[in-house]
């Protein structure tokens, strides 16, 4: 867990758990300038919360609900935090009127309700301020340029804090943002270097902070980075029991990301609070439910090597989707792309990124979002830019516009790849 993350219509990439060992290990934190500017996205929710949540935000949007015969759903009152809808269960009569004794009731398994979002559908992506070396106002803002060409409106971006003078680099970057126009994820992350050995105060005086100095500019916020990956016992491990994780790591991380949901909240209260799930992870989530950590919408991040989201297979006929619509909280794609990395006998990276492959993935996932936007409320693509800021020997090309590394190690943006002229095609017309 290193640096506090900003996250911006655009987004912060990292390399997925489940792809191999070496590709579970990279995230969001190697592709940052250092390693206080990873990711940690966590995930909330347990057995309890699998009820439905409201979140009540501007713009209203009705969202259907459909629940099947014999199962009652209650609203409860309106709030600005979720809530959960109480199911009545109606018993059936015994199957022998004259037995004294008490048969099992037969109930019908309800089908989960679409939680109440009021929010207009949001296009992202991840951006780095350093994704093509040290930061610089100029082009910082030749990113942002191409982000508002690209049609999203929101960044996901890191919250920083490494290098000299962070506080005043990142206000410079979110400034930036809010004068363009685009709305912000910021992402945090727990640093080490500048933390104590107390999880939940580190993460409630970083929330407090934070969200004091963005009150008004930023209403979204990620707590930390796939959590669930750093927990998990065995990085091969599908992570879909509470019990795959180590306990030790998962208590820091838990602790981290409560501090955190209470800090922001303790602030803004109607503050929208993220959770994030790599591959399929969600025992992680369930344990975090089942603490009582506090968020309001699950993210979740996928990418090809992880398989067809839509036929994903969690046990019997349960599908991943099904798995995540237990939860009873909004859905967002926080990271999706394909694995563009290969290497060579040697290890030695090579330069592939199949182009035709990026831009089907991406259409394809984007298309699957917005048909299903009664649970998904956002779709996000790591990343704007390739991340040539990483190492001396290693390049992230995860970026719809491609960048290069001079000979004196400076990063330059180059010319967009497919994926970016056809993911600004289905942001403008979704429905085509």
């Amino acid at each position: 867990m290193g640096s506090i993350v900003l996250v911006s219509s655009a987004k912060s990439q990292s390399v997925r758990a489940n792809a191999d060992v070496k590709t579970t290990s990279k995230s969001l934190a190697k592709s940052s300038q250092s390693s206080s500017e990873k990711f940690i996205f966590k995930i909330l929710n347990s057995t309890a919360s699998r009820i439905p949540a409201v979140i009540q935000v501007p713009n209203p949007v009705a969202s259907s609900s459909e629940v099947d015969e014999k199962v009652e759903v209650v609203p409860p009152a309106a709030s600005s935090n979720p809530v959960q809808a109480e199911v009545k269960k109606e018993e059936a009569p015994s199957k022998i009127a004259v037995q004294p004794k008490e048969t099992p009731a037969v109930v019908a398994k309800s089908k989960p309700t679409p939680p109440s979002y009021s929010a207009p559908f949001q296009w992202g992506i991840t951006m780095r301020p350093n994704a093509v070396g040290n930061y610089n106002a100029t082009n910082w803002q030749t990113q942002i340029n191409k982000a508002k060409e690209l049609k999203v409106g929101w960044s996901r971006v890191n919250w920083e804090q490494g290098g000299d003078n962070p506080e005043s680099r990142n206000k410079e970057v979110i400034d930036a943002l809010v004068r363009s126009g685009l709305e912000i994820i910021l992402v945090i992350e727990h640093n080490p270097a500048l933390g104590t050995d107390n999880m939940y105060r580190d993460g409630l005086n970083d929330g407090k902070k934070i969200a004091t100095q963005y009150k008004g500019k930023i209403h979204y916020y990620q707590l930390a980075n796939e959590g669930g990956a750093e927990a998990i016992k065995d990085p091969t491990a599908a992570g879909l029991q509470p019990s795959e994780f180590d306990d030790l790591r998962y208590a820091k991380i838990k602790d981290y990301i409560k501090g955190l949901s209470e800090g922001i909240s303790s602030v803004e209260a109607s503050a929208v609070k993220i959770v994030t799930v790599s591959s399929t992870h969600t025992g992680f989530i369930e344990r975090l439910v089942s603490d009582k950590v506090n968020f309001d919408m699950l993210g979740v991040d996928w990418y090809d090597w992880m398989g067809s989201f839509q036929d994903k297979k969690v046990g019997n006929d349960e599908t991943y989707f099904e798995r995540l619509k237990s939860f009873g909280k909004p859905l967002t794609f926080m990271e999706v792309n394909i694995l563009p990395e290969a290497t060579d006998a040697a290890g030695k990276q090579k330069t592939i990124v199949d182009e035709d492959k990026q831009a089907n993935y991406i259409s394809q996932m984007a298309k699957f979002a917005w048909t299903n936007r009664d649970w998904f409320k956002g779709f996000y693509v790591l990343e704007l830019v390739d991340n040539i800021n990483v190492s001396t020997d290693w390049v992230d090309y995860y970026g719809l516009i491609k960048a290069d590394r001079l000979p004196n190690g400076v990063g330059v943006l180059k010319e967009s790849r497919k994926s970016f002229n056809v993911f600004r095609e289905i942001i403008t017309n979704p429905n085509k």
